[in-house]
Formats: structure tokens, C-alpha cells, sequence
């Protein structure tokens, strides 16, 4: 699954675009269609990590045992921070949206 590998950036990159244009809109004040965004945020972040894992699997499977001591330790760091902003962008949506209705 070579091609599929590298979309973890495409991915991550949607998943903050699409929180951060939901908090926006939200501030503006259009409420609506609030869900399909946070579904495509939440789903773009969850199939960046899948991609992550696909990519460290495919050098696993290579033998590329150096890339993945180079890239693994930081990398899982650099996820979680990007999953802990991503949940607190929906949150604050979901709060803004609570607060409205």
C-alpha cells in the first residue's frame, strides 16, 4: 500500500481546515451543516493516523529499520499534540453550538 503512505499530510492538513472553517462559520453565525464538517474533520484526522501507520508499516516490511528509529519516537509525539488540538477545535465547536440552540 506504497501510494497511501504519504497522504498522512493531505489528511492531517483537511482534518485542521475543516475544524478550524467550522469554528469559523460558527462565529459568524451560520449554524448549519456544523456536523458534516466536525464528521470530516474527525474522520480526516482518523485516516491521517491511519496513513501514518501505513507508512511505518510499509518500511517495516522494506527493512528500513533506521527510518523508522529516525521517525517512530518523534513522530508519535507530534500525533498526539495534533489529536489533542483537533479534539479541543470540535470541542469548541460543539460547546459554540450548544450554547446557540
Amino acid at each position: 500500500m506504497m501510494g497511501f503512505s504519504g497522504m498522512w499530510v493531505f489528511f492531517g492538513a483537511l482534518a485542521f481546515f475543516t475544524a478550524i472553517a467550522n469554528l469559523v462559520r460558527n462565529i459568524k453565525g451560520n449554524h448549519n451543516g456544523w456536523e458534516f464538517l466536525m464528521f470530516v474533520s474527525l474522520s480526516s484526522g482518523l485516516l491521517a493516523l491511519l496513513a501514518q501507520y501505513h507508512m511505518i508499516g510499509d518500511w517495516a516490511l522494506a527493512g528500513e529499520w533506521s527510518a523508522i528509529q529516525d521517525v517512530a519516537p518523534h513522530i508519535g509525539s507530534i500525533l498526539s499534540w495534533a489529536v489533542i488540538a483537533e479534539i479541543l477545535l470540535n470541542s469548541v465547536v460543539v460547546y459554540l453550538n450548544r450554547k446557540e440552540s
